[in-house]
Formats: C-alpha cells, structure tokens, sequence
C-alpha cells in the first residue's frame, strides 16, 4: 500500500497491479507466487489462508520505514484509489486457478470500479473469460513472445515490452482500433521517444520522473515538438528500445 499511496503522490492516472487467490478464495495482491522473495518467508499463497499471508511483515525486510506493511487485498486497493485513480489489474497465473477471472470480475462489479478498471494477462483464454463476463471490461494481452498477427485480438489493448513497441507496429496496433500500453519504462529518453511514438500508456516504476517529463514536454510549442523529435535521427537507440532484456520485468 505505501508503494500505491507514492504513486497517487507523483501524479499516476493508472496503477498496476498483481492478483492472484489464497487457499480460501481471497483476492490478494501480490506479484510472486510465494513471499521468499519480499519477506524471505517459504509460505506459497495457493496454500495460504489470508490470515497466513498477511501474517507475514513484508516491508520490515524492505526498510525498516515500511515495517508493518502486509500483502493488501484487493478491495483494500480499490478502496484507497476510488477517485483518485484507475486500476491495471494484472491475473496472475502462478499455478491454474480458473475461479480468479471470474472472483476479479464479481469483486470488480460489487465495487462498482468496473469503469475505473482494466485487466490484463499473458493468459488470453483467461481475458476472453472476462469479456465473457462482464463486456464492459476493457481487457488487455500482455505480450512476451511471438503470437502472431496481433492487430486481429481480440482484446481492447496490447501491453508491450518497450523493446517490442516500434513506430511501425504502434501505428498498426491503433490503426487497428486497439491501444499500445509499453512497459517497464524508467529511462527518460524511452520514455520521451514512447510519447513522441503516441503510445496510449506508459508503464513505469517512477510515475514522478514521467509526469515532469510529459509536463515540460507538453509545455513546448509544435515546432519545437518536431525540432526535439529530430534527436532520433542522430543518437543511437538506448538498450530499451533494442533488446527485450534490457527492459525490467512487468
């Protein structure tokens, strides 16, 4: 939670997060499929109660500023970002669970947040679950290898690698009728090229840097818009936007 309230503090329109469901059915958020790697603790989440999970400190093991952090559910999330901003919620498919689509679509919709919501997945069959569901749910297919065509998904938006996000394959992507959201973004010049690409969303771990930069940005004048676009064609491509393993993880 203290993670989300930092990004409301910098000026974030979207977080995005992970869900995936205990041992007795809660929505948690967490992106792991055990707390080894925030807490050092072996506990799994499929095998966990909520109580178990969130009996776990995990953000003593991180700064002692965070001690008492515990792994939120997600209504604790949507509760915190009710007007102040919308959700990426991420199904994260650590082991089969196909009661999470539907338990994120009903939690969604109890919370009247179905508007204030999009999810994503790297599992397709898990989002044509959601726009089964509920329609209304703007979905979108987190993209980490070769799929094929993906202008003919059938999905509202594309989560793509920034390595992967090319002018060419932006243009069709929207062209197609579908958004391009790029990730992980944290290198100013990526993501001055991704905004001076068009691409619907940017993903990053330091939403503060991105709002200063889209603000000066914004605060230029067309001509000079095109006369700093002009920089790309004499500097060299940063490793982000060359090689898929330079980006950091989703």
């Amino acid at each position: 939670m203290a993670a989300f309230r930092a990004a409301l503090a910098a000026g974030a329109d979207y977080v995005e997060l992970d869900v995936q469901r205990t041992r007795d059915g809660k929505l948690v958020v967490l992106h792991d499929a055990d707390l080894m790697r925030v807490a050092g603790a072996p506990a799994k989440v499929r095998e966990a109660t909520l109580a178990e999970v969130q009996g776990v400190d995990i953000g003593a093991p991180f700064d002692p500023q965070f001690a008492g952090e515990r792994v939120p559910v997600l209504e604790d999330v949507i509760a915190m970002a009710r007007g102040r901003f919308k959700l990426n919620v991420e199904l994260k498919y650590n082991v089969p669970d196909p009661g999470l689509a539907p338990a994120v679509v009903e939690l969604l919709r109890r919370e009247s947040y179905v508007n204030d919501a999009v999810v994503t997945s790297l599992d397709l069959t898990a989002l044509r679950q959601v726009e089964t569901l509920a329609p209304g749910i703007a979905t979108g297919l987190i993209v980490t290898a070769a799929v094929g065509n993906l202008t003919r998904l059938d999905v509202d938006f594309v989560s793509l690698n920034s390595a992967r996000a090319s002018p060419r394959l932006v243009r069709r992507l929207q062209a197609a009728g579908k958004q391009v959201h790029v990730w992980t973004v944290n290198d100013p010049e990526v993501m001055l090229r991704m905004l001076e690409r068009g691409v619907d969303n940017v993903i990053t771990d330091d939403p503060a840097r991105l709002v200063a930069l889209m603000r000066q940005r914004n605060a230029l004048s067309t001509p000079q818009k095109l006369g700093l676009a002009l920089r790309a064609l004499f500097t060299e491509l940063p490793p982000e936007l060359r090689d898929e393993r330079a980006v950091p993880a989703l």
